[in-house]
């Protein structure tokens, strides 16, 4: 499901804290069974189920960053197309099917419950703190991938902004940055690899992580390698490892769990107006990847400013 791309910073952040300790508990040898075999179960009857019949399409850029009339394109060619298109860059489909069906099960149970008990529960402001608080965390790794791409003028822009919400925005919670004309702009290692020239490689549907391929893969398993922005800040900060910890797991929690909120009528819409689900994410994941890679951070930036001088002069 679209939604799982963005619990990557869920998982990134899951396997430094505890992990070990987590699996050796007597609860988890005991319940993690059962939870698997009934998800898997959920996930095959979900790979097996017949396609929704088509309705009324929606824009999906808020989930993969494509256009609506990109949308409507993929949605308007035909199944057997798409199929042809992508199938040379798809050859592990029937695993990446099942893979799939086991992200909606667990989706089904613990993300979109927890979610729209987010959404009913939690005021606007505080959302928005929450979700400022996060994202902030994971600009140091967008300014090191836009560095690592030859883009210094945008890595510039992504620490700048850093330094500004960190500060006057008190650790993220206010996002004074965005005004000041520093937007928030997301870079990864597989966006960098992409720069280098690497190819996308085969499509893969990782278990939780969700879609993803060879080299976007390996950048993913790059990042896990490199230091933890807000783990570095809270040692140097001397708070207690107690301390430290629970604020990693309210984190994790948070991001996870706003993250599927903010998606949730979105991807409704994709299962709603998709004949596969599964072809229409693929697609939409890597027009997405595409754009990504040919704008740079330091053109997202610009344009930004630009369209910030034009509302102001209307």
């Amino acid at each position: 499901m679209g939604a799982f791309i963005y619990v990557q910073a869920f998982c990134k952040a899951f396997f430094r804290v505890n992990l070990l300790s987590l699996f050796c508990s007597p609860l988890f040898s005991l319940l993690f069974p059962l939870l698997f075999c009934a998800l898997f179960s959920l996930a095959v009857l979900a790979s097996a189920t017949p396609p929704a019949q088509a309705q009324d399409t929606i824009p999906l850029d808020a989930l993969f960053g494509v256009e609506e009339d990109a949308y409507l394109g993929a949605e308007e060619h035909d199944e057997s197309s798409n199929r042809e298109d992508d199938s040379a860059k798809d050859p592990l489909e029937g695993v990446n099917r099942v893979s799939y069906g086991f992200n909606r099960a667990l989706d089904a149970m613990l993300l979109r419950p927890a979610a729209k008990a987010w959404n009913f529960l939690i005021p606007e402001p505080i959302d928005n703190a929450a979700r400022n608080f996060v994202s902030n965390w994971k600009l140091p790794f967008s300014a090191l991938s836009s560095l690592l791409a030859g883009d210094g003028a945008g890595a510039a822009d992504t620490t700048e902004r850093f330094l500004l919400n960190t500060t006057i925005g008190v650790f993220g919670f206010a996002d004074p940055a965005t005004s000041m004309g520093f937007p928030r702009c997301d870079e990864d290692l597989g966006q960098t690899f992409g720069v280098w020239g690497a190819g996308e490689g085969a499509y893969l549907v990782l278990p939780i992580l969700g879609p993803s391929g060879v080299r976007d893969g390996a950048g993913t398993v790059g990042e896990f390698l490199l230091p933890d922005a807000q783990e570095e800040t809270l040692e140097a900060l001397k708070v207690k490892e107690d301390n430290r910890e629970a604020i990693q797991w309210s984190t994790i929690g948070v991001d996870a769990v706003q993250t599927r909120a903010s998606l949730l009528d979105v991807t409704d819409h994709i299962d709603a107006t998709s004949l596969d689900p599964y072809i229409t994410t693929r697609s939409l994941y890597r027009q997405n990847r595409k754009a990504r890679i040919a704008e740079t951070c330091r053109d997202y930036v610009l344009d930004f400013r630009a369209r910030q001088a034009t509302e102001k002069t209307e």
